[in-house]
C-alpha cells in the first residue's frame, strides 16, 4: 500500500449537526449526512468542513456589556461557531498545531460529531437566543401578518439604489422585488450583506444598465437647459402680468383725473357766486320808495284795525259761557266788553 500523500495524510470523519444554542440537545438538531474530509493540516481540514457548512451559519452573536450585536462568520474564528465532539466531549480548540495532528491521527476512522452554531457559541440558553432574535434578527416593523413593513422595505429600496445606482437602472417595482427578495428570511442581521451581493437571477434581466458618463452629462445639460427656460418663461408670465396691472394703473388714474376736473369745476363755480357785486351796481330800495300823505295813511290804518276787531267780536262771544254772554249783551257793558276785546 503506498504511502498517504500530503493532502491526504489526514483524514477526518464528520457527523454535523446544525443547532441555535449550547445547551440543545443533539438529538433536537438537525442532523446532516457524515462528511470525511482529507487534509495535510488541521487547517486544511478546517478549511474544507468551512466552504461546505459557513452557509449554515447565519450570522455571529456578540454580547457587550448586556447589548447583543452581530458581526459576520469569519474562518479565522471558526471555533465561535462550530465544536467538535467525541464521546460527549467538547474538543478543545486551543491545541496547538502539534497537539491538533496528534488528535487527528487518534480520531482517524472514528466519527467526530461537528457542531455548528447558527448564531455562535455566544448563544446558550433559549433565553439568550430569544434575546438576541428582538434586539437583532426580527425586523423592527412588522404588518399585522409578521412580513417587513413597509418603511422597512423603502429603506432597503434607498440603500439599494445607494449601492447599485451607477451600475444598474430599474423601475420602482422591481426595486420593490428585489427588496423583498432580501427581506424574506425576518433576519435583519443579514440585510445590510445581502444588498452588496448582485440581484437575483430572476430580477437580473428586469434591470438596465446605467448612463454612461456622457448620457449622464448630456442629461444633466438638458436638465439644466429646462430649468433655464422655466424661468424665463416665468419671468415672460410675470412681465405680462405687470402689463396688465400697468393698463388697469392707467384707466384708473384717467377716472380719478376726470372725477377732479368735474370736482374743479363745481368749486370754481362755487367761487364765483360767493363775490359779492360791486357797489355801483346795487340800488338803494328806498331811494325808489314814493311818499304819501300822511293823513289818508293814518285813516286807512285805523279803518283797517276797527274792521279786524269788529269781525272778532261774535267769534270771542261764541266762545264765552252763557252768562258771561249775556253780562256783556246789557248795554252799559258792552261799551267795556268791546273795549277788552279791544
Amino acid at each position: 500500500m503506498p504511502p498517504p500523500t500530503q493532502e491526504h495524510l489526514y483524514q477526518l470523519l464528520v457527523r454535523p449537526i446544525i443547532k441555535s444554542t449550547i445547551g440543545q440537545r443533539d438529538t433536537s438538531g438537525n442532523t446532516l449526512a457524515d462528511v470525511v474530509v482529507n487534509g495535510g493540516s488541521i487547517s486544511e481540514i478546517v478549511q474544507k468542513l468551512w466552504e461546505h457548512f459557513s452557509p449554515r451559519v447565519k450570522c455571529r452573536a456578540v454580547k457587550s456589556d448586556d447589548v447583543w450585536s452581530t458581526e459576520p462568520p469569519d474562518v479565522a474564528q471558526w471555533d465561535k461557531v462550530m465544536q467538535f465532539k467525541v464521546k460527549r466531549h467538547i474538543v478543545d480548540s486551543t491545541k496547538s498545531e502539534h497537539g491538533w495532528n496528534q488528535w487527528l491521527v487518534k480520531t482517524r476512522g472514528d466519527t467526530v460529531i461537528l457542531l455548528v452554531y447558527e448564531y455562535g457559541i455566544a448563544i446558550s440558553r433559549a433565553q439568550d437566543l430569544e434575546a438576541f432574535k428582538e434586539s437583532c434578527i426580527r425586523p423592527q416593523d412588522t404588518d399585522r401578518a409578521g412580513a417587513t413593513a413597509e418603511s422597512a422595505l423603502r429603506d432597503i429600496v434607498a440603500s439599494l439604489q445607494e449601492e447599485w445606482g451607477a451600475t444598474f437602472q430599474a423601475d420602482a417595482v422591481v426595486g420593490r422585488m428585489w427588496a423583498n427578495h432580501i427581506t424574506r428570511n425576518l433576519n435583519r442581521s443579514t440585510w445590510e450583506g445581502e444588498i452588496t451581493r448582485p440581484p437575483p437571477e430572476y430580477g437580473a434581466n428586469l434591470l438596465r444598465a446605467a448612463d454612461t458618463r456622457l448620457e449622464r452629462q448630456l442629461s444633466s445639460l438638458a436638465q439644466s437647459a429646462n430649468v433655464a427656460l422655466d424661468c424665463v418663461r416665468g419671468s415672460m408670465a410675470d412681465y405680462e402680468q405687470m402689463r396688465r396691472d400697468w393698463g388697469a394703473l392707467g384707466r384708473r388714474m384717467g377716472g380719478n383725473e376726470r372725477r377732479l376736473e368735474a370736482r374743479k369745476a363745481i368749486i370754481e363755480a362755487f367761487i364765483r357766486d360767493m363775490v359779492p357785486p360791486p357797489r355801483s351796481a346795487v340800488t338803494d330800495p328806498m331811494l325808489e320808495l314814493d311818499n304819501v300823505d300822511d293823513l289818508s295813511t293814518r285813516t286807512d290804518v285805523l279803518a283797517g284795525w276797527i274792521a279786524s276787531r269788529a269781525y272778532a267780536l261774535p267769534v270771542l262771544r261764541a266762545r264765552l259761557p252763557t252768562e258771561q254772554r249775556r253780562w256783556s249783551e246789557t248795554p252799559r257793558l258792552r261799551g267795556a266788553t268791546l273795549w277788552c276785546i279791544i
